[in-house]
């Protein structure tokens, strides 16, 4: 490719780019009035599969807060037919592991940057990258290499604006907001990640819906928000029911 072709390219993903933050700052400010949203969000697909896992089901509320250390969420994921509650509370997430766990009514703690090192959690952070649809779309930005405005789309009688971006993989530099940690990142293939965004007419999201391919595999993950401003309190549970996740760690390794 020639110099010029190259500067030309450039131009046209910053522009890309551009329209992404655009509508990601849309978003942001019709969130702002919003202390709290409801998320349900599913996970499917051959690559699920690929790694041993079936669907994942996950539902929860989210208290938006300032930043998201401020973020609290209570939520539910199923995973191989078993429920885990989990609760974020000061950037910590404890959690009922149930069958899995360490004993009935206790609760696992790990802070939540610790959870992304560890890969059979690692699914958890779906609702919680999820919760912020706006910093996760802005965070991708320069990933985009394609977007555009589908038009107006009637869903359930309410009128949604559509947009349609695709994302290059190998362009992202944190994986975090695609829930993935550095190691999977790496064995995703060159293939496009096609994202599709609803939001009403307040510019607020009302679904999210991602495929990606990795090793041959697809994975279809949708997120759908609800109930924005409803009433929510989320708090930390009792120390005395909580027990940190190095600690069950070092008891396993004896």
């Amino acid at each position: 490719m020639s110099s010029d072709s190259s500067d030309v390219a450039d131009k046209q993903r910053d522009l890309i780019a551009g329209d992404v933050i655009h509508l990601s700052e849309m978003m942001a400010r019709a969130q702002e009035s919003y202390a709290t949203v409801h998320l349900e969000s599913s996970m499917d697909g051959e690559g699920l599969e690929n790694e041993g896992l079936s669907a994942i089901v996950q539902s929860g509320d989210v208290v938006l807060g300032a930043s998201s250390a401020d973020r609290r969420i209570d939520m539910t994921m199923e995973i191989m037919d078993e429920p885990i509650e989990m609760i974020l509370v000061d950037s910590t997430m404890y959690m009922d592991l149930g069958e899995f766990g360490v004993g009935e009514g206790a609760l696992l703690s790990l802070p939540l940057d610790d959870l992304a090192e560890e890969p059979g959690l690692l699914r958890a952070l779906d609702l919680v990258v999820g919760a912020d649809p706006a910093l996760q779309i802005r965070q991708l930005s320069e990933a985009v290499i394609g977007f555009e405005y589908d038009g107006p789309e009637v869903i359930d009688g309410i009128e949604l604006d559509v947009y349609r971006a695709t994302l290059d993989p190998r362009r992202v530099s944190d994986p975090a907001p695609l829930v993935m940690g550095d190691a999977e990142l790496a064995h995703v293939s060159a293939a496009p990640i096609y994202m599709v965004f609803r939001i009403d007419a307040d510019n607020l999201p009302v679904a999210i819906d991602t495929v990606s391919e990795a090793a041959g595999h697809k994975t279809v993950k949708a997120t759908r928000y609800s109930d924005w401003g409803k009433n929510v309190s989320i708090e930390a549970p009792p120390a005395e029911q909580v027990i940190p996740f190095d600690e069950v760690v070092a008891e396993w390794n004896g």
